[in-house]
């Protein structure tokens, strides 16, 4: 959690300050966007956890409600019979199936609480993520055309000379249509 809480403040401040300051800012990045991915990865294999662990219990809740039914019909067949000592039985075990229902209900929706939470906060981890592949998408080909004007700035670097030439050939020019324009 606290890689994201780092890359959130390194892209709050002035990027480009703080990447000027660093040795390697595109590693850094780079590293940064495993790190972030490994995260999302972790969480997904929680999530995926989480709904097996979901499952199961629904499926115990499931059999614990089918069980009921079948304790309540042998209660009435018991109350029908006059049998109190095996309907009490019978109470007992209905009671102690609904509790473990109830108990089942309870941790079942804790753990879609948590799954529902882990999957909101993978998605914003995503969305950083893109965020921040797209900075550093941006800032190597800020680097390349940084590098690319350095390597061709120097052979395109205007002197004097080019324009006092410049200025000799517009001259001519302006001669030659001046003349053209006399003879006309």
């Amino acid at each position: 959690m606290t890689i994201l809480t780092r890359i959130s403040r390194l892209f709050k401040a002035d990027i480009h300050g703080i990447l000027d300051s660093l040795e390697e800012p595109e590693s850094i990045l780079k590293q940064a966007v495993r790190d972030m991915q490994d995260e999302i990865d972790n969480a997904s294999l929680a999530i995926d956890a989480l709904s097996r662990q979901q499952e199961r219990l629904q499926e115990k809740q499931q059999a614990l409600t089918a069980n009921i039914q079948e304790l309540q019909q042998q209660l009435h067949f018991c109350l029908a019979e006059k049998n109190e000592v095996l309907a009490k039985s019978v109470i007992r075990k209905k009671l102690q199936a609904e509790l473990s229902l109830n108990e089942l209900s309870r941790q079942t929706k804790n753990i879609n609480e948590e799954r529902n939470q882990k999957i909101k906060e993978t998605d914003e981890r995503k969305e950083k993520l893109q965020a921040i592949r797209d900075k550093l998408a941006l800032f190597a080909e800020q680097t390349e055309s940084s590098h690319a004007s350095t390597v061709t700035g120097s052979n395109t670097t205007i002197t004097q000379d080019d324009v006092d030439l410049a200025f000799l050939y517009e001259k001519q020019r302006h001669a030659e249509a001046s003349h053209k324009g006399d003879k006309s």
